[in-house]
């Protein structure tokens, strides 16, 4: 026989079945380092300052493919990410500004539910350095009006790293830093401050609660319980399940994972919390409010209209499309 007769046919697909394999193993691995090579070229040129001048639309795709790998469609848009990211663009809505400065939400926040449910603020200040803080109690906490994350607590004056603390806020008081990464409007031009408000204790425990109040075309559709702690270095231990607005658990959650557990829910208030969500939801495409309740007192917490800052991804992937049926972009209130 020849050479060509005596190969087994089995044994030639397996083969080549394997080295296919391997090329696509190593197809994938390199188009993850590609990406992982892009993000931090993005993140360069992001903190540079390189991109500031990007259009808006133009940027916000490109941020899109670098950081998710997703090529958002905003023309023609129908996924959570490319709806909020359209709203970015074309729903203007004064208010918008309004509840995203910390300081201004908690003065409307007073004004519509009473001033009982909101944190009690202590002073506001320009900068870092003009903080009195002679005049606040023993333990408080800190954070900017004009972005997200940027919190700090003070449990003792005695223990406080004033210098650490100082340097934390050092760049967050530059105006437009936190607008220029996701390009949410409602914080463009925003003037930063700094303020202090009361520290409750529980809220800073391991376990506490948040209640976030997920509302389209003016009414709360379902509603996301959050469980978690940010420890001094900025780390988070959570946990997140989904709920319906009759509290039956929903089948998705969140890219990074669900909560493995069950939560205890304020059953009493939770009524009270839609009421309100959807006053403020009234009119609107899409807001976000979000609730502490303690000692069966309910808290406002903050407002938001880009959740994630416009790039929420979920899974199982068809709810990213299910949730982008919700928003009625025909509500956009337009420059």
């Amino acid at each position: 026989m020849g050479e060509q007769e005596n190969k087994d046919p089995g044994l030639i697909k397996k083969a080549t079945g394997r080295i296919a394999r391997k090329c696509r193993h190593a197809t994938g691995r390199v188009k993850r380092l590609y990406r992982h090579f892009k993000r931090y070229q993005l993140k360069k040129m992001i903190q540079s300052g390189e991109l500031d001048d990007m259009p808006d639309e133009e940027y916000l795709k490109l941020f899109a493919r670098y950081e998710y790998g997703i090529e958002m469609d905003l023309e023609n848009p129908r996924t959570f990410m490319e709806k909020m990211n359209w709203l970015k663009l074309h729903d203007h809505n004064p208010e918008y500004q309004l509840w995203a400065d910390k300081i201004k939400a908690k003065e409307m926040a007073a004004n519509l539910f009473g001033e009982e449910h909101v944190i009690p603020l202590y002073g506001v200040w320009d900068s870092f350095d003009d903080i009195d803080f002679d005049s606040l109690p023993d333990h408080f906490i800190l954070k900017t009006n004009n972005d997200s994350g940027s919190l700090m607590g003070c449990e003792s004056k005695s223990t406080f790293d004033f210098d650490a603390a100082r340097a934390f806020y050092a760049d967050k008081m530059t105006k437009n830093r936190f607008y220029k990464r996701f390009r949410e409007w409602g914080y463009k031009d925003m003037e930063p401050k700094i303020l202090a408000e009361k520290y409750i204790d529980c809220l800073r425990e391991y376990g506490y609660m948040e209640y976030m109040f997920f509302c389209f075309n003016g009414r709360v559709e379902f509603i996301n319980v959050y469980s978690g702690k940010s420890n001094r270095d900025h780390e988070r231990e959570w946990g997140s399940i989904f709920y319906d607005r009759d509290l039956n658990e929903m089948p998705f959650e969140w890219n990074y994972g669900r909560y493995d557990g069950k939560f205890e829910l304020p059953v009493k208030q939770i009524p009270q919390m839609i009421e309100w969500s959807e006053m403020v939801a009234k009119g609107k495409p899409h807001i976000r409010m979000d609730w502490y309740v303690v000692d069966d007192n309910i808290l406002f917490s903050e407002a938001t209209f880009y959740t994630s800052g416009g790039f929420s991804m979920l899974k199982p992937d068809e709810w990213n499309y299910k949730i982008g049926d919700m928003i009625d972009l025909s509500l956009a209130y337009g420059d």
